[in-house]
């Protein structure tokens, strides 16, 4: 939980540190209905400034992701697979990625040898063989950027995205890969919190190939947008063929919101996330009319809001995670201060501390989060 929270509140930083940027829309595509209305310059760039720093953010963690497995795999180039050198490696890996769900060593013959997950039936060491395979040369074509796979639909049903790289043997032969099985919910939920509290905005990203691996409706999620039955006016089609086509945009179109019942009018501007070896993610940022009556934006500063959160991460990896829980829910404690408070949940999205509506605290906060298989 602690380390969820300080990771999140640093991301917060990151987007405060980013909002000094600005970025001009790119191929800008009109709205194509008379029935849409107008949207000013002064707002598609408000949208730009806001989700600049999200794709710096998500581009930064990726790297450091990919970075790190690579890494690891070079330190365990000729150790053998069974070796208690692996997962004692692994499992320091895991430790510096919070969003890892779960990493494993399979050998050249895509079986698993070692996990940091045990007593699960999905990973079973010796015996679970992976269903998700690139050619040894995809893989080591890809280098320090790692395979990173499109939507993963893992065998418990749950999903996510896994990050792959070769291990060699003591001669440099290829022996295997570690998979590590990503949570990319988690980092996009946090960064959609955000704008939506700060802005009034949210996210959505897919895959060059159209298909949708987050949203926050994670019906969305899974969806080929280019052929799905619910994106097919033309509307809608414009919209998804303007996304993949151009690295970056703006676009407005007609959606019908199955939660209002209504069909609403949605602003978008969007950008790409470069993962490297010419693998891209397309991130969209919406608002939907009317505007956001977003009434104001902080007056923190960094400086203040990194004290806060390191402040709070200090005290909690003092006093424990219940005391800790119970310190951010106070509403007249030390961690509520005007505008800043801390707030957290757990990795099944349940609700930790959140003080200004102590009501949800216990309950699940409608975030989806993904589990290996």
């Amino acid at each position: 939980m602690v380390i969820g929270l300080v990771r999140h509140a640093f991301s917060i930083i990151s987007l405060l540190c980013f909002t000094i940027l600005c970025v001009c829309a790119a191929g800008c595509i009109n709205p194509q209905s008379a029935d849409l209305q107008s949207v000013s310059e002064e707002q598609v760039n408000d949208m730009n400034d806001a989700l600049l720093p999200v794709i710096s953010i998500v581009e930064d963690e990726m790297d450091s992701v990919t970075s790190s497995l690579w890494e690891t795999a070079r330190e365990l180039d000729g150790i053998p697979a069974d070796d208690p050198a692996v997962t004692l490696a692994l499992y320091k890996l895991r430790s510096e990625i919070p969003f890892s769900i779960e990493i494993g060593r399979f050998d050249k013959n895509n079986t698993l040898i070692t996990t940091t997950r045990y007593l699960d039936p999905w990973w079973v060491p010796g015996e679970t063989k992976s269903r998700l395979n690139y050619p040894v040369e995809v893989l080591e074509a890809a280098g320090p950027c790692c395979v990173v796979s499109d939507f993963y639909q893992y065998q418990d049903g749950d999903r996510g995205l896994m990050i792959i790289t070769p291990v060699y043997d003591a001669n440099g032969e290829y022996d295997g890969v570690l998979r590590l099985s990503y949570d990319i919910d988690s980092l996009f939920s946090g960064l959609t919190e955000y704008l939506k509290n700060e802005y009034g905005y949210t996210l959505w990203a897919m895959h060059t190939t159209g298909l949708k691996f987050y949203d926050e409706n994670t019906v969305e999620i899974g969806k080929y947008l280019t052929d799905d039955p619910e994106y097919q006016t033309p509307e809608l089609q414009n919209m998804v063929n303007a996304v993949l086509k151009n690295q970056s945009g703006n676009i407005s179109y007609p959606f019908y919101d199955t939660s209002r019942g209504e069909e609403t009018q949605i602003n978008a501007v969007w950008n790409t996330v470069d993962l490297g070896c010419e693998k891209e993610w397309r991130v969209v940022l919406t608002d939907s009319v009317p505007e956001s009556t977003q009434t104001g934006r902080s007056n923190v500063t960094v400086e203040e809001l990194k004290a806060f959160v390191e402040n709070a991460y200090v005290y909690a990896t003092k006093v424990g995670k219940t005391q800790a829980l119970t310190a951010f829910n106070d509403p007249d404690g030390e961690f509520i201060d005007d505008e800043l408070y801390v707030f957290a949940y757990d990795m099944n999205g349940t609700v930790l501390s959140l003080p200004y509506q102590p009501d949800l605290e216990g309950k699940t906060a409608g975030i989806s989060r993904t589990q290996p298989g």
